[in-house]
């Protein structure tokens, strides 16, 4: 899906009107954005690979081996980039219940008086990155792609983030340069990232 998937050009040279549906998987990529979060703070991957693989059941039967992450009562943070608009505001609908602060990145370093989030003193608004990177325990983004987004986060970004923080994508794919988050990821700059989208899609 995506507007920026279609051939708008050609629709255009044949009088083709094509328009988008914004509002139609917002509760979706909301909750597949929150799930990631969920499945990140108890390990969940870590113990499906150590039941799967090696029929490792030490992690059940013994002391934890393996990391539990509190998010509520203001354990955790997550950061929104992007979060101003109708999917980033319905994670931090969510996260906010779970327990979590929330940084969202506005250009404009604050949110509308009549956005629902503008004045909960859980939520931070920022205007620069860096210290939503600095801050958060997972990263979000939730911007659209364009000539200004795509590529923009990198190496750069993910060396400002905390090396525990995780790293959630259910944007566009080239929002994010990829060969850059697999070699961060390969360094344990981050500790792990949740995709949703990828630049080339399906997967090759």
């Amino acid at each position: 899906t995506g507007y920026n998937n279609l051939p708008l050009r050609e629709a255009r040279q044949r009088n083709v009107a094509v328009c988008n549906v914004p509002a139609y998987s917002t509760d979706a990529v909301a909750y597949m954005a929150v799930t990631y979060v969920m499945n990140f703070s108890v390990s969940l991957l870590e113990q499906q690979r150590m039941l799967r693989q090696e029929n490792d059941r030490s992690n059940f039967t013994g002391p934890f081996i393996l990391p539990l992450r509190e998010i509520h009562d203001g354990a955790a943070t997550i950061g929104l980039i992007g979060g101003a608009g109708a999917i980033g505001s319905r994670v931090a609908d969510i996260c906010l219940a779970l327990g979590m602060n929330v940084i969202i990145s506005s250009r404009a370093g604050k949110l509308p008086p009549s956005h629902r989030h503008a004045n909960n003193p859980k939520v931070t608004v920022v205007s620069d990155l860096e210290p939503l990177l600095r801050e958060s325990d997972y990263v979000s983004i939730h911007c659209p792609l364009n000539d200004q987004t795509r590529g923009s986060f990198g190496r750069t970004q993910f060396e400002e983030m905390k090396s525990s923080a995780y790293f959630i994508n259910t944007s566009r794919g080239a929002i994010v340069r990829e060969d850059e988050m697999i070699e961060c990821l390969r360094e344990n700059i981050i500790a792990g990232a949740g995709l949703d989208v990828t630049t080339t899609e399906p997967p090759s």
